[in-house]
């Protein structure tokens, strides 16, 4: 059983055991003030080394709603950045820039469930 939305949340997984776990997190916008928390957990999670440029132009050229930040008890464990591509057309698409779960996080639901 999985129950998410924007904002603040509570994710209910069911274990092997048939128990409910409660994972409270919310998500929240990334932006201009910290962008160097989308930095720290890419370059944790991710074997790509992305510029300078790359941080600019996602503050620079796309919206919040598209990129955003997991907190788990007030900590950054997650993020996701995405783009639309093709707006102008009938086949738009949505693309995936990064999306990464922190290791002691992951298993747990959230990148599953969190809608981002």
């Amino acid at each position: 059983m999985f129950a998410a939305s924007l904002g603040s949340t509570n994710l209910y997984i069911m274990s092997a055991e048939a128990k409910t776990v409660k994972l409270p997190y919310e998500l929240g916008d990334v932006n201009p003030a910290n962008i160097q928390q989308l930095r720290t957990v890419n370059a944790t999670t991710l074997p790509v080394k992305y510029t300078d440029k790359f941080y600019r132009e996602l503050i620079d050229n796309y919206t919040a709603e598209y990129m955003k930040f997991c907190f788990w008890n007030g900590f950054v464990v997650g993020a996701v950045c995405a783009r639309l591509e093709g707006r102008d057309t009938e086949s738009c698409k949505l693309y995936i820039m990064t999306i990464n779960v922190l290791a002691p996080y992951r298993r747990k639901g959230i990148g599953a469930a969190a809608n981002f």
